[in-house]
């Protein structure tokens, strides 16, 4: 009985735990004609990321437009760098 109880807890923290590390990396915002490196910034804030980048391959000052309503973190930088030749 003892095994148990402690098998449906452990499996319990588990689930609690997935859930909220995948609920850290949800964005929520909307940026019109803005520098990308304001949204990136918002990216980080959002989340735990830190964001590393050469001034030779991204242009942070280019403006950027794109909004998020609860998207994960990857399939916003998806959509941020589309048709560009980075390594996301």
């Amino acid at each position: 009985m003892k095994r148990r109880v402690l098998i449906t807890l452990l499996c319990l923290l588990t689930f609690i735990c997935q859930k909220s590390i995948a609920q850290q990396g949800v964005l929520k915002f909307s940026f019109q004609n803005v520098p990308l490196k304001t949204v990136l910034e918002s990216i980080e804030q959002q989340t735990n990321l830190k964001f590393v980048y050469s001034a030779n391959l991204v242009d942070v000052n280019q403006k950027v437009s794109i909004s998020s309503f609860e998207e994960t973190v990857s399939n916003v930088l998806k959509r941020l760098f589309e048709g560009k030749k980075l390594i996301i």
